[in-house]
């Protein structure tokens, strides 16, 4: 089961990167939707490259964990406060500026901190196995 679940993740991750990147940059800037998939290209290896290296229980660093935490957490809660006023309350033209200015940027601290967290569990754990 793992194996199929494995590559699964690390596609669906991927793709949603590729999603991210292609779909709102281009929607939110002036950035064309061709540069916008030449800047998607290195976004999508290295979300599936750090998916590929947290579901393989491989020993990760402390950077990567730091990272894929505060994307991952600072990314849904950025959405959360982004779309989710424009979504309750469609009449409100500062409903936005919540998820940019105050949920996106605590959930990508909250998320640093949990994957700095995450690293040091991980070495712990590892620390205890290790054989050396």
């Amino acid at each position: 089961m793992k194996k199929f679940i494995r590559p699964t993740l690390t596609l669906a991750a991927a793709f949603f990167a590729l999603l991210l990147v292609v779909v709102f940059i281009p929607l939110f800037t002036d950035i064309t939707e061709s540069t916008a998939t030449w800047i998607s290209i290195p976004v999508v290896i290295l979300a599936g490259w750090f998916t590929w290296k947290f579901q393989g229980g491989d020993k990760i660093g402390v950077i990567p964990a730091i990272f894929t935490g505060a994307i991952l957490i600072g990314g849904i809660s950025f959405a959360v406060g982004f779309f989710g006023p424009m979504i309750l309350v469609p009449g409100a033209n500062q409903g936005p500026l919540l998820g940019i200015l105050i949920t996106g940027p605590i959930g990508l601290v909250v998320g640093a901190i949990a994957g700095f967290i995450y690293w040091l569990r991980e070495k712990s754990t590892y620390d205890k196995n290790d054989p050396i």
